[in-house]
């Protein structure tokens, strides 16, 4: 198949292949709960080293010094209608390294190194999606910008004194920029697609808690969708502590609590140590649900300039003497804009299963109108606790003017099939292949405007972990461990 007929087949192809049932499915009814959380973090660090080396007819003294500090804001503010997201950042390091050595061995010379290196850069960008009262049209707002100088200098000087002549000659270049980069986005979409993996996590939780026997009854639909709620905003309890999750489980005690549903109103260390533990172990099992047909143009701007100064000298007596500077300047100015479409569709098919499937279509102004096109579609297979089979397909296609001219179309495919499988005291296993397919454009001065390249690359990695023996005993506490074969 063609590139550029790829991706309405893969999107219609997840379409098709999704369950037209919503009635009772607690993925398709989970509501984003409100929820602001705000952050600040400053953090700073310095660092200073000297060395020095004395010989009867050498003396040398080495001296470094340097700093960083950051500055990271984020607000956030979330609920079923909107969601906002606020970030800043400031960041500095900047560093010197200082070598000078003395040779007075006949004649005397004095050798000087110095280098200095400073960069500051500060950034802050607004996110915003707000949906028109009770409907599913939203709008996107995005707002980014961002300024940064650097600054990079070098000298070297040298003085030799002899008998006949003396000698002093030294060189050195200092090279600033300064950048700015500002983009700003608007769009128009209708259709919802939530993050529900806290719906998932709530029945995991319910499924292990059943099963070491810390259930007076299996909790109700209220306080499983408070526990999804819960689930969903977890990360963001990291804004008020260092330690949140002590915080989370002391929340999720609280509704299981109120819904009479827990033995003794509190965990055992068993059973939290259970809930503790992951579901999968090296890949996420995200569980998206919703649709969304969305447009936006984005316009973007960068300007700047960078100033690069040398300087190099010579004097002293019986030499030839010269002097010599010079400056340069390059400067950036540049604007783009760019036009995209894009369609989401995400599907749990029950709980062991998840369908993705995203296509993205662009056209840019400028000289070259580059148009793209990419898609992707993956499966996700929860096969068991900690065993999970997920396979994707994804493409991208590009296309550019040279001149007056639209050259073949630069089309990427890649294929990515993956798998974990994991028995407890026993084996586990992974497994990789990844396949990518790509053509492009070739530009060369015997080539024709429509020749391509093929390329066509494949990688497979597999590994397996056997759990041959293992015991543990400890007579004076009265405890004897062998392997569990077959636990999962």
């Amino acid at each position: 198949m063609r590139g550029p007929h790829l991706p309405l087949a893969v999107f219609l192809a997840g379409l098709c292949l999704a369950s037209a049932s919503r009635a009772d499915d607690p993925y398709a009814d989970f509501r984003v709960p409100e929820a602001r959380s705000f952050s600040w973090v400053v953090s700073g660090l310095t660092r200073w080293r000297a060395q020095e080396t004395g010989e009867p007819d050498v003396h040398a003294v080495s001296r470094f010094k340097s700093g960083d500090v950051n500055s990271t804001l984020h607000r956030h503010a979330e609920s079923d209608r909107y969601a906002s997201d606020l970030r800043g950042a400031m960041s500095g390091q900047w560093s010197s390294f200082l070598d000078h050595a003395v040779f007075t061995d006949g004649e005397s010379e004095f050798f000087r190194h110095r280098s200095d290196d400073d960069f500051y850069d500060a950034f802050a960008s607004v996110e915003e999606t707000r949906f028109v009262r009770s409907t599913n049209w939203g709008v996107d707002i995005g707002l980014t910008g961002s300024y940064s100088f650097e600054r990079q200098g070098r000298a070297f000087q040298a003085i030799r004194n002899q008998a006949t002549f003396s000698e002093a000659e030294g060189e050195g270049t200092d090279l600033r920029s300064y950048f700015g980069t500002g983009n700003a986005s608007l769009g128009l979409g209708y259709g919802r697609v939530r993050d529900a993996t806290g719906v998932f996590d709530a029945q995991v939780l319910a499924q292990r808690l059943a099963a070491t026997g810390r259930l007076r009854h299996a909790p109700s639909a209220a306080a499983l969708q408070r526990l999804a709620q819960l689930f969903a905003v977890r990360f963001d309890l990291g804004a008020a502590h260092d330690r949140s999750e002590r915080y989370f489980w002391r929340e999720v005690e609280r509704i299981l609590r109120e819904d009479d549903s827990l033995v003794d109103g509190t965990f055992d260390a068993f059973s939290l140590i259970r809930a503790l533990e992951p579901a999968t172990l090296k890949f996420a099992f995200t569980r998206r649900a919703g649709w969304r047909v969305s447009t936006s143009y984005m316009g973007s701007r960068t300007w700047g300039h960078s100033d690069f100064d040398r300087w190099q000298e010579r004097n002293g007596t019986g030499v030839f003497e010269f002097h010599e500077r010079s400056s340069d300047r390059i400067a950036r100015n540049a604007r783009a804009g760019q036009l995209l479409v894009d369609a989401e569709y995400q599907r749990p098919l029950g709980m062991r299963l998840q369908m993705s499937a995203r296509s993205t279509t662009g056209y840019g102004d400028g000289s070259r109108r580059l148009a793209t096109v990419t898609s992707a579609l993956e499966f996700d297979h929860l096969v068991a606790d900690r065993w999970l089979v997920s396979v994707a397909l994804a493409q991208r296609v590009e296309s550019s003017r040279q001149g007056s001219v639209r050259v073949h179309p630069d089309w990427n495919v890649s294929a990515i099939a993956q798998a974990q499988f994991f028995v407890e005291d026993s084996w586990a296993l992974f497994a990789v292949y990844r396949h990518a397919q790509a053509r492009h454009p070739v530009f060369s001065y015997f080539s024709r405007e429509d020749e391509s390249q093929f390329d066509r690359t494949s990688d497979l990695q597999a590994g397996i972990t056997f759990h041959a023996g293992g015991r543990f005993e400890a007579p004076g506490l009265g405890i004897s461990e062998r392997l569990t074969r077959g636990a999962f």
